[in-house]
């Protein structure tokens, strides 16, 4: 478990020197998943080890977002007439990604063929 600690981290590290050697505006975050994504292209699928922490990962996503959350309440007061747009953005961007997801799962996932027809 501490292996797929050391890689998930290492991962995340990695985005974080290349974001800063780059220099470009993208997330460290960002940049270490598709690192890790890589890796795991590379390597052939997902080991035990990084799929124990991950799923502990998984489970306690929400704390994760927390921090964020919090801190809307601390902006300055010169995004107090930006709320309408803030909203507006979050919501549009929910929706658009819950149609992409359903899209996609709609052409991934192959109908079960039970020998039933509908004629």
């Amino acid at each position: 478990m501490l292996k797929g600690l050391f890689v998930i981290f290492g991962c995340l590290l990695i985005g974080e020197a290349l974001k800063e050697t780059l220099n470009i505006p993208v997330p460290a975050g960002v940049l270490g998943m598709i690192v890790f994504f890589i890796g795991l292209i590379v390597v052939g699928g997902v080991g035990d080890d990084i799929a124990a922490v991950s799923d502990g990962l998984i489970k306690h996503l929400t704390l994760m977002f927390l921090p964020s959350s919090v801190g809307i309440f601390f902006l300055d007061s010169r995004f107090d007439d930006q709320w309408p747009a803030i909203i507006g953005a979050c919501v549009l961007g929910t929706l658009l990604a819950q149609f992409f997801v359903a899209g996609l799962l709609k052409l991934m996932i192959k109908p079960k063929d039970d020998g039933l027809t509908n004629d």
